[in-house]
């Protein structure tokens, strides 16, 4: 019989040859924000997939080699990973790549996330994933808007409770019964989803949750008191004049209940929805 050699792999070789992209990263954290972030290896299926050599990737950061301020997206998730130091499976629209992404992001140690990247078509035919990822967004997203849920506020609650210099926004849609009564609920549908992107678009790097029919709550963590009024302080303004949704807000330096936070700027929401109604708005909010 034929004498077997003996061979030692190491696991870069492993990874390596993976078939799914497969990265490391290091979030570069500034102002209490994740700014950008690191490749500290990236496998070569994931190479081919941005089309960047593992040379060109590993060691740069995003910035870098894309040229562009890192995706929201994957600021959000990697930042979320770190600070939690919880498995988060996801889907997202890449704009680097135009595919949709089913996304896989782990914890590894301080200051490292590991993430496994699959295309939609890819992840379909892998049981195992689909499986694990389909049950995690059933208990955690919502899959209309796909925004995290009641459910995964809860889920965090006591994180959230521990948290220090953050902002809590409830907002609740002015017409979406006349709207699903009038065109539908495919209309409705899409005013849900519309207001979403409008909401990602105000706050980048925080954490939305719907928690009710029409109704959604943004945690911006990490914030200056400023900043942050200063922006709710014009979006109010702004729905003031569209009257598409009511607004409750406040700055917490810190609070021992999230839920408390969550139920003060509800009472807050209500008293700008009567305001709305009215049309007399009170010269300051807070």
């Amino acid at each position: 019989m034929q004498e077997r050699k003996e061979r030692k792999i190491t696991l870069k070789q492993v990874f390596d040859e993976y078939p799914s992209c497969f990265f490391l990263v290091e979030p570069i954290i500034k102002d209490g924000k994740s700014a950008d972030f690191r490749y500290m290896y990236v496998n070569h299926s994931f190479g081919m997939f941005v089309g960047h050599n593992q040379s060109e990737l590993i060691g740069h950061t995003f910035n870098e080699v894309f040229g562009k301020i890192g995706e929201p997206f994957w600021l959000n998730l990697f930042y979320d990973v770190a600070s939690s130091k919880k498995v988060r499976y996801v889907e997202s629209d890449s704009t680097i790549i135009n595919r949709k992404l089913t996304v896989e992001a782990f914890y590894v140690e301080p200051g490292m996330c590991g993430c496994i990247i699959r295309n939609h078509e890819q992840a379909a035919s892998d049981s195992v994933v689909i499986s694990d990822s389909s049950l995690e967004r059933k208990a955690y997203f919502d899959t209309l808007t796909e925004v995290y849920n009641r459910l995964y506020l809860q889920e965090n609650e006591v994180r959230l409770s521990a948290e220090q210099n953050f902002g809590v926004a409830f907002f609740d849609l002015n017409n979406l019964k006349s709207v699903n009564d009038t065109y539908g609920h495919k209309a409705g549908d899409e005013l849900l989803r519309n207001f979403v992107k409008l909401l990602r678009l105000q706050f980048p790097q925080s954490f939305i949750y719907r928690v009710g029919g029409d109704e959604f709550v943004v945690i911006s963590l990490h914030q200056q008191k400023d900043i942050y009024l200063s922006i709710c302080d014009k979006m109010r303004s702004a729905l003031n004049q569209t009257n598409e949704a009511a607004i409750g807000y406040r700055f917490y330096e810190q609070i021992d209940d999230i839920w408390r936070a969550i139920d003060e700027c509800d009472q807050l929401m209500y008293d700008h929805k009567r305001e709305m109604k009215s049309g007399i708005f009170s010269r300051e909010y807070i």
